[in-house]
């Protein structure tokens, strides 16, 4: 059940409707997430622009997705689970990984210093302890790497945050959540 209704397409501004439309067009569908968005086009352009962003960043996007899985996962989002997990699948994501990823597991030990640094970030509201960081950069983790991580965890703390205020319906196949990540 919605809070907030996703917003009507068809009373959208030309320039609302050009972005969503390019969302489109990139991803096949518009999902509840982006039309609710669309109350406030700013958040809206700001969302688009930084994942686009992001997603030519340095981190691969599988690793993305595992990112907004964790923080999904220990946030609470059902919405922001599903849709990550499902976008997971279609980057070839096997489901052990998909499952792990929640969890904050990796078979990579880089990648998991990187998970485990994105868990702290959230949970420390931007304030990982410095084991944390030197665990990472023991990993081969770069400072670029570790800034990215901190502007995904950001971005999905965004969107957690509307979908969960929204009470967005998903629209994606719904991931049961792991209990500890709860």
């Amino acid at each position: 059940m919605y809070l907030i209704q996703p917003k009507d397409q068809n009373t959208l501004s030309a320039d609302t409707q050009r972005t969503l439309n390019s969302f489109k067009d990139q991803h096949g569908h518009v999902p509840n997430f982006m039309t609710t968005l669309a109350h406030a086009p700013a958040v809206l352009d700001m969302y688009v622009s930084g994942a686009r962003l992001l997603g030519d960043g340095v981190l691969s996007r599988p690793l993305q997705q595992k990112i907004a899985i964790v923080v999904a996962g220990h946030n609470d989002c059902a919405y922001c689970l599903a849709a990550h997990t499902e976008i997971g699948r279609r980057l070839g994501i096997s489901e052990p990984e998909l499952i792990g990823a929640q969890a904050g597991l990796a078979l990579d030990s880089k990648e998991q210093a990187l998970l485990e640094y994105a868990i702290e970030l959230n949970a420390n509201h931007g304030r990982p302890c410095a084991e944390i960081i030197l665990k990472a950069q023991s990993e081969g983790v770069t400072t670029e790497e570790i800034f990215e991580v901190a502007a995904h965890v950001s971005l999905n703390i965004l969107s957690n945050m509307i979908n969960g205020l929204a009470y967005t319906e998903v629209d994606f196949p719904a991931v049961a959540a792991l209990p500890h990540a709860a």
